[in-house]
Parts: structure tokens; sequence; C-alpha cells
């Protein structure tokens, strides 16, 4: 598949593919010229992303990654740290 990485209020977002794809200048030139639309909404600008253009995005979406996994392990600690149980009657020990 395809993947799309964009977040709203973002102005820019970056078309992800599985495995590299020949006809990818293909797509950027279909963007830019409107004959390709995202959400029905024509693309301003579109480029392939080359070199360290290339490796900065993939560093930032792995550090993204990272801190979104870290974010919800912390998020599902805190649930169980915070969850007391049946219905006990005052939390002591019986």
């Amino acid at each position: 598949g395809i993947y799309v990485d964009y977040s709203r209020g973002q102005a820019n977002g970056a078309v992800r593919f599985p495995e590299p794809v020949d006809k990818v200048g293909e797509l950027s030139s279909k963007l830019k010229s409107g004959d390709l639309l995202i959400a029905d909404t024509k693309v301003t600008d579109a480029k392939v992303l080359e070199g360290d253009e290339e490796s900065k995005y993939w560093t930032d979406f792995i550090d993204f990654k990272k801190r979104q996994i870290a974010s919800k392990a912390e998020e599902k600690a805190n649930k169980k740290k915070n969850f007391r149980g049946g219905n006990r009657r005052g939390g002591g020990r019986r």
C-alpha cells in the first residue's frame, strides 16, 4: 500500500511507498499539475526527496514513531497504575 504522513494543520505531508517505485517522479508531476488530487484537493507543490533530504525525513519519522510508542506505553502504564480493581471497600487489606 501507499502511506501518507500528514497531520491536520500542517502545510506539508509525505507520500511513502513500501518499496522503491520507478514512477515516483511521474506521480510528483501529476500532483503538481493538478491531474492527481489528494482528498479531492489540489496539491500546490510536490517533489521527490533524495539524498540528505530523504535521510532527514527518515530520521525525523523514526524519532516521531519512537516518541509515539513511548507515549502510548507510558499512557498504558499510568492506566494500569491508577486501576484500583474490583469491589473493594476502603482500599486496605482484609
